[in-house]
Order: C-alpha cells, then sequence, then structure tokens
C-alpha cells in the first residue's frame, strides 16, 4: 500500500494531512509553524504516521506548500494557490470561486470546471483581512479569540470600523468600548472588516467555497461574506492546504 502525505506550512501553523490509495483521509496533524520551518515539517511528517500506524512501513511520497515548503524536505512543492484549488475541486467539481483568508494572507481563486485556476487575486500587503487581525484585535481588546464567534452572535447593533490598518482598528474599537459599544458589536464590526478588505480583492460569484481556518473558526465571516449568496464551507476547511498538496503527491505517483 502506498500512501500520500501534504504538508502546509503556513505562517502561523503547520497542517499536514495523510491519504491512501484510494484518496481517502486516514490521518490529520496540527502544530505552530514556529520559526523553524523544516524542524515543523519533521514533527508534522512524525505526527500524521503515528496517527496512522499502518503508513510507517509503507512508502510515502511527500507534496509540500506553504511559506515553508521549501524547508519540508518534500518529494515535490505546490503555491498554495494551487493546493486550495485542487482540494475544493474534489469536492465541487463544477468549479466555482474559492475563498481562502489565512493568518498572513487572503486568497480569491476563480476555479474552472476541469480544476484549473481561472484567475486569483491575494492580498500579502497588510494583515487586514487575515486571522492576524483578528488575532491582534482580541489581544488589544483582551478577549478571547475562541469567544469571537459567539460574541458576534450576539451583537444587536451595527457598528463600522473605519480604520484600515489593524494597529488604528485595535484602537478605534478600544475608544468604541469607551464610549459604551457593547463587546458583541465590536466583534461583529471586526468581523465586517475582514470582509471588506477581502470583496476588495475581487468579485465574489457564486457558488462560493470556502477554504481555511479563518472562517473554520469564525464562520459568521462566510456568512457576511456570502451575503446571500450560495456558498459551502469546506469539510476540512482548516487542512485544504494540505488536502490539496496530498492530491497533487497521489497524482504525481499517476495512480
Amino acid at each position: 500500500m502506498k500512501y500520500f502525505m501534504g504538508i502546509d506550512i503556513g505562517s502561523s501553523a503547520a497542517k499536514g494531512v495523510l491519504i491512501d490509495e484510494t484518496g481517502a483521509i486516514v490521518s490529520r496533524a496540527l502544530l505552530p509553524s514556529g520559526l523553524n520551518f523544516k524542524e515543523s515539517a519533521e514533527r508534522l511528517k512524525a505526527e500524521l504516521i503515528a496517527g496512522y500506524p499502518p503508513a510507517k512501513e509503507s512508502q510515502i511520497f511527500i507534496c509540500a506548500t506553504g511559506y515553508g515548503r521549501a524547508q519540508a524536505a518534500a518529494q515535490m512543492t505546490k503555491t498554495e494557490i494551487a493546493c486550495h484549488a485542487r482540494a475544493a475541486w474534489a469536492e465541487f467539481p463544477a468549479g466555482g470561486t474559492v475563498v481562502d483568508i489565512g493568518g498572513q494572507d487572503a486568497k480569491i481563486i476563480s476555479l474552472g470546471q476541469d480544476g484549473k485556476v481561472l484567475d486569483f487575486k491575494m492580498n500579502r500587503s497588510c494583515a487586514a483581512g487575515t486571522g492576524s487581525f483578528l488575532e491582534e484585535l482580541s489581544r488589544r481588546a483582551g478577549l478571547d479569540l475562541a469567544a469571537l464567534p459567539r460574541l458576534a452572535r450576539e451583537s444587536q447593533n451595527d457598528l463600522h470600523l473605519n480604520s484600515f490598518c489593524t494597529v488604528f482598528a485595535a484602537s478605534e474599537l478600544i475608544s468604541l468600548a469607551r464610549e459604551g459599544a457593547k463587546v458583541p458589536d465590536l466583534v461583529k464590526a471586526a468581523y465586517k472588516a475582514v470582509v471588506e478588505r477581502v470583496r476588495e480583492l475581487a468579485p465574489l460569484r457564486a457558488p462560493l467555497i470556502f477554504s481555511g481556518g479563518v472562517i473554520f473558526y469564525h464562520p459568521m465571516i462566510g456568512e457576511l461574506l456570502a451575503a446571500g449568496k450560495d456558498y459551502t464551507i469546506l469539510k476540512d476547511a482548516q487542512f485544504c492546504g494540505a488536502l490539496g498538496a496530498a492530491l497533487f503527491a497521489r497524482s504525481g505517483q499517476n495512480l
């Protein structure tokens, strides 16, 4: 039996997926990327195999993606765009618009029915519209990041953040809180700020396919982005980059 591993070394988290010859996922792993991407990749490989012992003595072909892909000691590397598109196409062969919001960037990918990337837009110039934006705002406001989805659901008033920059937006949130704004309303305003930044990248045409950890953990962002359009949050949203890489590894072996 052959197995295929996809490794996604992102800016904040390292994700891994191990699949078998049929393409079925047999093991997943997630850990902080840290500063040593090579070490993170090796730890990830070990965890994936530990999660599925039958693969230990088998041949494993590896494809890596993400910021640290060059240091992952893989037989193949692919871009994040290609891997997110490949994972989305596996679930949605009719194509659509793939939206991935990561820790440091946001991507909008136009996916064709043949699985090819027709076009894409990506924002790397600013943390606004990414996971680090929410992390910084929650830190500055003294809020638990994991509590944000619940708080946003409790919002009863619409607030708007005028600041584009993460630092200024955090200061604006604190000022609004001092003026009496409720915490749930402030959280929803932060979500809306992420949505505005993503929408600036490119038009969002249905069907919308959402991937990445940010929308996985903060599904209201997906709802706000869709604005009534048909959308789906991928089943393995947080692991889409790694899953796409694993599928490339499998096709690279002509199976």
